[in-house]
């Protein structure tokens, strides 16, 4: 398994910020878009709680939004992290997100997705039994030094993937996630749309 490259995935998230920021714009109305960085104390909170993006729309509410910005596309269209350091139990992104959206920009499309919708499925879908088999699943791909594999959880095939990690001083850690269908997600309540 090669050794993720976080650096060069940020970089490539931080290009097309007018693009991204017309489109916001354009589809949803929004004014006051701001892409929020690491450069302030309220900016680094706004990161540890998954937000990307704060807009307002016409009427005024105020949004937040996670983005997820992607150079391909796992099979499975909503990649969700379970696990943002396996061997530590780190929880995924989606555990403590306080996004209202989440967007999810693919080479060829970009999807929009309830995120507090697709937050309160993966509280119904992950119990323990489901949870404990998953782990065993990445278990096995960190042993295999393998990227994913195709498993039936729940009578539905989702796809599971390992990203290796390495932290500065040199240790190596795991990312895992599981890769919906667009599809079954639709079926499950949660609301997504192609923008």
């Amino acid at each position: 398994m090669e050794t993720h490259d976080f650096k060069s995935d940020l970089a490539y998230s931080e290009l097309n910020f007018e693009e991204r920021k017309k489109l916001y714009e354009a589809k949803f109305s929004f004014r006051n878009v701001n892409f929020v960085d690491f450069d302030s104390d309220e900016n680094k909170k706004l990161q540890r709680r998954d937000i990307d993006v704060t807009a307002d729309d016409v009427q005024g509410n105020h949004y937040k939004i996670s983005e997820k910005i992607r150079k391909y596309k796992y099979p499975g269209d909503i990649l969700v992290e379970i696990w943002s350091g396996f061997e530590d139990r780190i929880k995924g992104w989606l555990s403590d997100s306080e996004a209202d959206y989440l967007t999810l920009f693919y080479n060829d499309k970009a999807l929009c997705v309830n995120a507090q919708e697709l937050k309160a499925f993966c509280k119904d879908f992950f119990t323990r039994p489901v949870v404990n088999a998953i782990n065993k699943e990445f278990s096995y791909l960190i042993e295999q030094d393998k990227n994913g594999k195709s498993v039936s959880i729940d009578g539905t095939r989702v796809f599971l993937t390992a990203a290796k990690n390495k932290r500065e001083n040199g240790t190596i850690y795991h990312t895992m996630s599981v890769c919906f269908q667009e599809s079954y997600l639709r079926k499950k309540g949660v609301k997504i749309i192609e923008i």
